[in-house]
Parts: C-alpha cells; sequence; structure tokens
C-alpha cells in the first residue's frame, strides 16, 4: 500500500458520507477515473483540487487532516505541548531530551530556544534566532513557542520590531484565522507585555498591553485571566501600586483554583524574575 493510501481512504469515507458519487467532482477536473485511483491508493491527487473537492464537501483542510491522524497531535506540536509540561512543572532534565528532538526534527530556532531555558546560549546562536524572527513570513506554531521562549533574551527593540510585523492587517488577519495561533500569539504578547513592564519599559510596555486587549484576540478562559495578571503587573510597576498588587494575586488565585497551582507558581516566579532584572538597554 502506497504511502498516501489513507489520503484516498479519509476521502471516500467523506464523500461517502456527505452524499457524493464519483462524478459530483468533474467541474473540478477531477475525473471519475481520477477519484477512484486516488481513493483506492493508485495515485495522488493535486493538492489544489483535493482542496478545492474537500471545500465542496464543507470539509475543512485542518478537519481533513485530523481525520488523517486520527486527531492526533503532530510531532512537532507534542514536542511542543512537552515543552510546556516541563517548564510548567520545573522537569528541566526534559529539556535536555527535548533539546536532542529537535535538532533531528532540524527545527534549528526551537533547540536553541530550549536550550536557553537551562544553559548559556552563544552570541551566535542568540543572533541566529533574532534573524530568524525578524525575517520569518509564515509563523508555524513551533515558531510562535520559540518566540515565546526566547522573549527575556531579545532586547526591547527587536521585541518591539517583531511583535509590530504581527499587526500589520494581512500579517495579524492570517494568525488570527487560527484559534489556536491566536492563544499562542496572546501568550507570547503577553510574557513580552510582563518583560518590558518589570524591566521600566512603561510606553512599549503599554503599548502592546493595548493590542491585546482589542478585540482582535480570541480570549479563553486562561488568556483573561493572562491578561489581568500582566495589567496588574503593568500598574503595579507604573500607575497604582496597591491595584496592581490587588490584580497579581487575583489572577494568581483564579490560576490556582481553575488551572494548577504549578500555573499560578510559573507566573509568579516569572514575575520575580524579571522584578529581579536591574540592568536593561
Amino acid at each position: 500500500m502506497k504511502i498516501y493510501s489513507k489520503y484516498g481512504l479519509v476521502f471516500k469515507g467523506l464523500r461517502k458520507q456527505r452524499g457524493f458519487n464519483l462524478t459530483s467532482f468533474a467541474d473540478l477536473g477531477i475525473s471519475p477515473a481520477m477519484l477512484c485511483k486516488f481513493e483506492n491508493g493508485k495515485a495522488m491527487i493535486k493538492f489544489d483540487k483535493l482542496s478545492l473537492a474537500l471545500n465542496k464537501m464543507c470539509v475543512t483542510l485542518a478537519e481533513y487532516e485530523n481525520f488523517l491522524n486520527n486527531y492526533e497531535l503532530d510531532i512537532h506540536e507534542h514536542l511542543v505541548k512537552e515543552t510546556i509540561i516541563a517548564i510548567i512543572y520545573k522537569k528541566y532534565d526534559k529539556l535536555v531530551d527535548m533539546y536532542n528532538d529537535a535538532v533531528e526534527l532540524n527545527e534549528k530556532v526551537y533547540s536553541i530556544a530550549l536550550k536557553a531555558q537551562y544553559s548559556r546560549i552563544s552570541k551566535f546562536e542568540l543572533e541566529l534566532v533574532c534573524d530568524y524572527f525578524e525575517e520569518i513570513k509564515f509563523w508555524r506554531y513551533i515558531d510562535l513557542y520559540s518566540l515565546y521562549l526566547m522573549i527575556d533574551h531579545l532586547k526591547p527593540r527587536q521585541i518591539s520590531y517583531i511583535l509590530e510585523g504581527f499587526f500589520n492587517q494581512e500579517d495579524f488577519t492570517s494568525i488570527s484565522n487560527s484559534v489556536v495561533h491566536n492563544i499562542r500569539l496572546a501568550h507570547v504578547v503577553s510574557k513580552a507585555v510582563l518583560y518590558l513592564s518589570c524591566t521600566g519599559h512603561k510606553k512599549l510596555a503599554q503599548h502592546f498591553l493595548n493590542y491585546i486587549k482589542s478585540e482582535n484576540f480570541f480570549h479563553t478562559m486562561y488568556t483573561k485571566t493572562l491578561l489581568i495578571f500582566i495589567e496588574g503587573c503593568w500598574n503595579n510597576k507604573f500607575a497604582d501600586n496597591e491595584k496592581g498588587r490587588a490584580e497579581i494575586e487575583h489572577a494568581l488565585e483564579i490560576f490556582r483554583t481553575t488551572s494548577s497551582p504549578e500555573i499560578a507558581a510559573y507566573y509568579r516566579n516569572l514575575y520575580e524574575k524579571y522584578e529581579s532584572i536591574k540592568v536593561m538597554e
């Protein structure tokens, strides 16, 4: 059986379920003979035609991919998930293995971002990461998390340049079409606001805080709580110390009761870490 046979098998199941026959896609340039070969694993349909056929059946590419993968995370998404768990639960010894996995996957930037969590990275490695972030056009999920991990290794002007790129109307529209990417971007911007606030960059932190408070972001309960937390950090630093402290504690209590004590501890520790930084550019 050929490697792409599952593509045809899944398509066939969807076609029959949706009530389409072999001749239903002739107007798209897919003949019954071609479709039959595809469904039997003897040929592959060009991506553009496959996309049109799925659209005709009201099936998204994302749904089709989920069916192909049995709803399992791909290897890159799985690596990100394992990284998040390791960092939240302070299993830093596991990050070395994840670093090796990233190297094997040829994810150079992600491997450096992982290394930066448990060891010093070289000037060359940092420059490689910065160049990648500043030139990237298509942000994958693993790229967004790489940026999340590297925020506190970047200079404020670099953070500003990279984040402003997201809010270019065309670029942001593309990312906002994906709920998963939108939420991850909210995490990235939140961490940037926290870092910039704690290190004294008032206007820049306020600038990106305003972005994340806009209606363009899809906010889950988690990111809404995160927003309370970072706004509290900004207020504590620049506006109303008492109010800011109250907002910080309120957000941490929500994290403790609705997520886990480890997540609350993660954000408290991150805040205290950034607060301890005395010298910035």
